[in-house]
């Protein structure tokens, strides 16, 4: 899984291996699914690792229960 800007989602979606995640029937909006395929070489886990950092200090904080 991979949490990344919204804005950038129908870009990276033609990557390999790449699919939005659904909630039952809805899509998680910057969240996406990525297969083996999409990761199993070092620059393209290094891709989407640097991806995910870029977006962590813009992600909203969960409410604590």
């Amino acid at each position: 899984m991979a949490r990344i800007e919204p804005d950038e989602l129908e870009e990276l979606i033609q990557r390999d291996g790449a699919i939005q995640m659904m909630h039952g029937s809805k899509p998680m909006k910057g969240y996406l699914s990525i297969s083996p395929e999409g990761f199993d070489l070092d620059e393209d886990l290094e891709f989407w690792v640097k991806k995910c950092l870029e977006f962590n200090p813009k992600a909203k904080v969960s409410k604590k229960k």
